[in-house]
């Protein structure tokens, strides 16, 4: 029996239906997986990808994001994440992280000491700054430096007490300067940033003198002589009781801690990927409504351009059920989780509770659109 006109026209469009349907669920395992994008450093706008299989997750809780060390890996609220109790969370330092990422050693050198929770406020106000290569050339014997290094710390190479002594030293000694070198692999390029690391060292000598010293309260210069005197004497009767200062000194500059420094770091970085910055975003809007608690909610949402629109494509194809980390100038504005794949040049950010933080990163959308249409 012959079909009429009519039937043939609705199934021609429903295959024409199919095969578009098809068509859009195939595309990004045809072509947008087998597009190749440069990596990205990032700007003053992103959007981050987080790879949470390595071990830890992003939350952000009062624009602060916290890397969660653990297996545990579902998004939940910032108030039953902080309920876990057996996580160990560490903030992270995203504006010095970018800068890593930019290449920067400055943000890369106090990158590297925030993740090994090495903090710098314990530093002395004025120190007496060593860097590791003039402290391995002391240690190798180096006359000049040497002499020097030992009457900065108050104690010579082999523990023993100089003969004079240096108040500072007490309670300050050195601060050891050391390059730590972090290795970034981004979609096969690979890039080194070095960074410093600083940290304080003081010879047990100090440590034990500073502690005598506390015990009875406000000294003269005269009794802390004293003081010296008295525990210098006493570590030269017996010499078995002085450290070995070259030995600690080695230990802390060695290649193996300077390695073992970066690791962390190192991980951390090279689960981050820059899907787009600010120069693929064109702009930005935002709305607001009352949430159920009453308060005031807000979505964002943010336009890119064709580019950016396949870059984000792809990375939320790629990467279903990991995380994206929206950031602007350092700050983290949401940590929201990808479900599925995002073909779309809109994206909507939702239940954002500070709208100032909103209107600061599409101020930020706007005045660098209009600077890169006035550069020639």
């Amino acid at each position: 029996m012959p079909l009429r006109s009519s039937t043939k026209i609705l199934i021609g469009a429903i295959c024409v239906g199919a095969i578009g349907f098809l068509g859009f669920r195939v595309v990004p395992d045809y072509l947008i997986m087998r597009e190749s994008f440069d990596p990205l450093v990032p700007g003053e706008v992103n959007i981050l990808g987080v790879d949470t299989t390595k071990g830890y997750y992003i939350v952000v809780a009062n624009q602060v994001a916290q890397l969660v060390l653990g297996s545990r890996g579902g998004f939940e609220s910032p108030e039953k994440q902080e309920s876990g109790g057996d996580q160990e969370k560490r903030r992270i330092p995203l504006r010095d992280m970018l800068g890593a990422l930019q290449g920067d050693s400055a943000a890369m050198g106090k990158f590297v000491m925030t993740m090994n929770q090495i903090n710098d406020s314990s530093l002395p106000a004025y120190p007496i700054v060593w860097n590791a290569n003039d402290i391995q050339k002391a240690i190798d014997g180096d006359p000049v430096l040497t002499k020097k290094l030992e009457q900065d710390m108050n104690v010579r190479l082999d523990g023993s007490p100089t003969e004079t002594l240096r108040f500072a030293a007490i309670l300050e000694g050195i601060v050891i300067e050391s390059p730590v070198t972090v290795k970034i692999v981004k979609q096969g390029k690979t890039s080194h940033v070095t960074g410093n690391l600083r940290e304080e060292f003081r010879p047990r000598f100090m440590r034990d003198l500073e502690g005598q010293i506390a015990e009875e309260g406000k000294l003269t210069k005269e009794m802390m002589q004293t003081y010296y005197i008295v525990s210098a004497q006493k570590l030269l009767e017996d010499p078995s009781k002085c450290e070995n200062i070259r030995s600690s000194l080695q230990s802390r500059i060695s290649k193996s801690r300077m390695k073992q420094l970066a690791e962390l770091p190192e991980q951390l970085l090279n689960s981050i990927t820059v899907v787009v910055n600010d120069s693929f975003i064109e702009d930005g809007s935002y709305s607001t409504y009352e949430g159920s608690d009453g308060k005031s909610q807000h979505n964002m949402t943010i336009k890119l351009n064709e580019e950016g629109r396949r870059r984000l494509w792809q990375y939320s194809a790629k990467h279903r059920g990991e995380q994206l980390l929206v950031v602007w100038n350092g700050v983290a504005i949401a940590a929201p989780r990808m479900e599925q794949a995002i073909p779309f040049a809109e994206v909507q950010i939702k239940q954002i509770s500070d709208q100032g933080l909103i209107e600061d990163t599409l101020d930020s959308i706007k005045r660098l659109n209009q600077n890169r249409k006035e550069k020639p």
